[in-house]
């Protein structure tokens, strides 16, 4: 599965907060003829205001309801579908999401070990944020958790 960010940037179901896919109804131009169609088509195209279902939980909506400003620190994000996808034992719907997360940023982990790492890099980063401000309560129950999920006593080095 690829997340084209070109096409999907920007989106996430107002449900389950996937970041795709999604089906969207989409015009087109193609040829048919008596016999049928080439399957050949022009540009796909669809408005704010096209059918979109979000593959992951069924949500249904109009496209618009589907757009989202990012206003969160991306690292957060992947902090919080990090551990998600930890806790939840690995489900399809939160390894897809962090997937495309971590494709946004330019990065793709396809294996534990490899999602594990990640976590652990996350956890470091998160540490050093709650050094620099020891009384946000938030990220201290998120480093908390994290290394809940992670199972580990993790210790940053100074």
């Amino acid at each position: 599965m690829s997340v084209n960010t070109n096409c999907l940037e920007g989106m996430a179901c107002p449900k389950c907060k996937s970041l795709g896919p999604f089906v969207i109804q989409v015009s087109t131009r193609m040829l048919i003829e008596d016999e049928g169609s080439t399957g050949e088509h022009d540009d796909l195209e669809w408005t704010d205001k096209s059918s979109c279902r979000c593959k992951a939980c069924d949500h249904e909506g109009v496209l618009l309801d589907f757009k989202v400003e990012e206003t969160f620190d991306p690292d957060i994000s992947l902090v919080s579908a990090l551990w998600r996808f930890i806790e939840d034992g690995g489900s399809t719907e939160e390894f897809f999401e962090l997937r495309a997360r971590v494709r946004q940023h330019g990065n793709l982990y396809d294996s534990a070990p490899d999602l594990r790492d990640a976590a652990q890099d996350a956890l470091t980063e998160l540490e050093a944020w709650q050094m620099s401000a020891p009384d946000d309560a938030g990220t201290a129950a998120a480093v908390e958790k994290l290394k809940a999920a992670l199972g580990t006593s993790h210790q940053t080095v100074n």
